[in-house]
């Protein structure tokens, strides 16, 4: 948890303290937005239970209607039959009594078509579609009874629970300029890593005064595809028979090439940047080695022992470049496993023996978090986490996601969504909380600085740009998905320009000629088609005004009574319906 010295232990503290604590902080602060709401759940209760019912009634009639349906088609057929049946035997002189039977078969099965299966159909169509015109009004109601409440929800809930339940951290209401310069002038951070790469959202704060930012990106490599084509040929060949007199015989065979080519290939990429000045001459990278969720037994107790016995043998390497020297934790380091640290000393001030201890518990835990499936890089000042949990998480607090027309469900979806989020990032950042001196350690810049640049920075008019969706920005002819960069050229205030350029492909097709040698030893030409890919672009301008604390529901109701935003508007040639609003920034294309 935290000692006396304010060390901090994630593991123990999240699943004594923080876990339950933050479960209380996000019922309360559910609780406030019911009530300064005025919704009342248990009116809204009984509009929901009265569409449950109705919902039950209209899946009934429509089973029914389904069930009158099949009476339809088998009446129509069985009548169909008697008809063609009686008929048949009629002109072939049949006998009478099967005349008689087919010809009742068709009149009884017309009586039921006609007089019972599809008048039954008739009225439960038309039963159901009463009822469920009465559900769509039932559900009408119930969206407006959950109207107030729906409409409170902002993009920030999480993180501001977040800051209730643990003082240590701090989220920024959007990334700004100062954060990044932060990150950039005091912690050496390069902004040659967004080559390629588009912002779909970040979540930027403090740890103690030491920033981090939560980033997921779309990015953009390029990978390879082979292209195939073939050809069928044939020749002659003379050979003898079986008698051995000569026979001139054609030959077939298809011929296949190949070839490989360049295509662009999207994936997205979470992670977690932390910016620290403990051990700043210190460089280390270490993955997942597998060993802590292994299966305890022989294997595993043998593996860990060959790990351990190939660092030894790595340690008395000499001319390992490094200098590597193994610590006398024999398990972390077959856990942790760091072989191309820079600075022996710096990485020891770093992890001591309690640093060690609550890496280990971290690493080997399988009940409480996520165990060992994260990456840890360490380049001087700044550090970068990836992990598997982050990946598969959902940071993004969108508003809709919590709106409902069922109060229980919208109480369920904030809630679930909070405590999912909270341990996503707590389990991200306990790698590094875990590490006493990086608690014990704050920037200088932040002690003494002044007031940041509070203006939003590229990596959020990335993040907004792609909130508004790629399709607005992309060139007509790019057939893949963009990356949206972005570039402020003028501001005004509290309002900026900014030029939003989408980087797609087109796709050219082309023919490459391949030759190939058949069985007869005669080459010939196949052709490959593929697909070649050339870049193309879009430059559209969007304005966006930001207010730092600027609520979703503050914006909504601004945009109804504020002349200032009327006149934002109005300048812009357009109105709020065309408006976007995303973490206290507002954006119009």
């Amino acid at each position: 948890m935290i000692d006396g010295n304010g060390v901090l232990e994630p593991l123990p503290l999240y699943r004594d303290v923080y876990r339950d604590a933050f479960a209380t902080n996000a019922e309360k602060f559910f609780d406030d937005l019911v009530v300064k709401s005025g919704v009342d759940a248990e009116a809204n209760g009984k509009t929901v239970a009265d569409i449950r019912k109705t919902e039950a009634a209209l899946a009934s009639e429509e089973a029914a209607r389904n069930g009158w349906g099949w009476g339809i088609g088998l009446s129509a057929i069985a009548a169909l039959a008697g008809v063609l049946g009686s008929a048949d035997a009629f002109t072939k002189g049949g006998e009478s009594a099967v005349i008689a039977a087919l010809a009742a078969l068709a009149a009884i099965a017309s009586a039921l078509l006609f007089g019972v299966c599809i008048p039954r159909r008739r009225a439960h169509a038309k039963a159901a579609d009463e009822l469920r015109a009465r559900v769509e009004g039932q559900k009408a109601e119930a969206w407006s009874q959950m109207a107030p409440l729906n409409t409170l929800f902002d993009w920030d809930a999480p993180a501001r629970i977040i800051e209730r339940t643990v003082p240590l951290i701090r989220f920024d209401p959007f990334f700004t300029q100062g954060r990044l310069g932060e990150l950039h002038d005091a912690f050496g951070w390069s902004d040659a890593f967004n080559e390629n790469k588009s912002v779909l959202g970040a979540h930027s704060g403090e740890i103690n005064g030491n920033p981090f930012v939560f980033a997921r990106l779309l990015q953009m490599e390029w990978g390879s595809k082979t292209y195939s084509g073939s050809r069928t040929v044939s020749w002659t060949e003379t050979e003898r028979d079986s008698e051995g007199k000569p026979r001139v015989v054609r030959r077939y065979q298809t011929l296949t090439a190949t070839v490989t080519k360049p295509i662009p290939e999207y994936s997205q990429d979470i992670l977690l940047i932390y910016g620290n000045d403990a051990a700043p001459n210190l460089r280390f990278t270490r993955e997942p080695t597998g060993l802590s969720s292994a299966p305890d037994g022989f294997f595993t107790r043998m593996r860990m022992r060959h790990d351990i016995r190939a660092l030894e043998k790595f340690s008395r390497n000499l001319d390992d470049e490094h200098g590597y020297t193994i610590m006398g934790n024999r398990e972390f380091e077959a856990l942790f496993q760091t072989k191309d640290r820079t600075d022996e000393v710096e990485y020891r001030m770093l992890f001591t023996p309690l640093a060690q201890k609550q890496m280990l518990a971290l690493l080997k835990d399988r009940e409480i978090g996520y165990g060992d499936d994260f990456s840890f890089v360490k380049a001087h000042r700044i550090n970068v986490i990836r992990a598997s949990h982050l990946a598969q998480s959902d940071l993004d607090a969108n508003p809709a996601k919590f709106t409902d027309y069922d109060f229980q469900a919208v109480r369920g979806k904030f809630l679930d969504f909070c405590g999912r989020f909270f341990k996503s990032t707590w389990f991200a950042l306990a790698p590094l909380l875990s590490i006493p001196l990086y608690s014990q350690t704050r920037t200088h810049e932040n002690i003494y600085r002044d007031v940041l640049d509070h203006r939003s920075c590229f990596w959020e008019h990335e993040a907004l740009a792609n909130f508004m969706g790629e399709d607005r920005f992309r060139n007509p002819q790019s057939v893949t998905r963009n990356i949206l960069k972005t570039r402020v050229v003028g501001r005004d205030g509290e309002v900026a320009s900014i030029d939003v350029t989408a980087s797609g492909f087109r796709v050219e097709h082309r023919v490459d000629t391949v030759v190939v040698v058949a069985r007869n030893g005669v080459p010939y030409k196949v052709d490959v088609p593929w697909d070649d890919y050339i870049a193309v672009s879009r430059t559209t301008s969007i304005s966006a005004k930001e207010r730092e604390g600027l609520t979703l529901p503050e914006f909504r109701d601004a945009v109804q009574t504020n002349r200032e935003w009327q006149d934002f508007f109005r300048n812009l040639g357009t109105d709020a319906a065309g408006a976007v609003y995303r973490r206290s920034i507002v954006a119009c294309s």
